[in-house]
C-alpha cells in the first residue's frame, strides 16, 4: 500500500498494467527496501519507537501503540524510502521497458 501512494501520479508508474506494476516491484522496489543500509536503519528506528513506548507507556495504551509502531511506522519509512528512490524507479522502468511489457 506504501508504493501505491509513494508513487501515486508518477508517470512511468502510472502507465503500467497491475501485472507490470507487480514485476517492477518484485524486481526494483523490493531490493531498494531491502538493501542492507536501508533495512539496518528502519530497523534500528522501528526497535528504538517499541523501546520508547515501552518506556513510556503501560497497559491498553501500549498494545495500541505497538500496533501503531509497527504498522504505521514500518510503511511510513517504506514510502518515504520509495518516495527519495522515485527518479531510479523510473530509470529501472525506461532501461528494462522491453522485460517489463514482455510481462503482460
Amino acid at each position: 500500500m506504501a508504493t501505491y501512494f509513494a508513487l501515486f501520479r508518477f508517470e512511468p508508474w502510472v502507465l503500467l498494467s497491475p501485472r507490470q506494476r507487480r514485476f517492477v516491484r518484485r524486481h526494483c522496489i523490493h531490493l531498494l527496501l531491502t538493501y542492507p543500509p536501508v533495512a539496518i536503519i528502519r530497523n534500528l528506528l522501528l526497535v528504538s519507537a517499541l523501546i520508547s513506548v515501552m518506556l513510556l507507556l503501560r497497559g491498553w495504551a501500549m498494545f495500541v501503540a505497538f500496533f501503531l509502531v509497527i504498522f504505521v511506522l514500518s510503511d511510513l519509512i517504506d514510502m518515504i524510502v520509495v518516495m527519495g528512490r522515485r527518479q531510479e524507479i523510473g530509470r529501472y522502468i525506461y532501461e528494462k521497458r522491453a522485460e517489463i511489457e514482455a510481462v503482460v
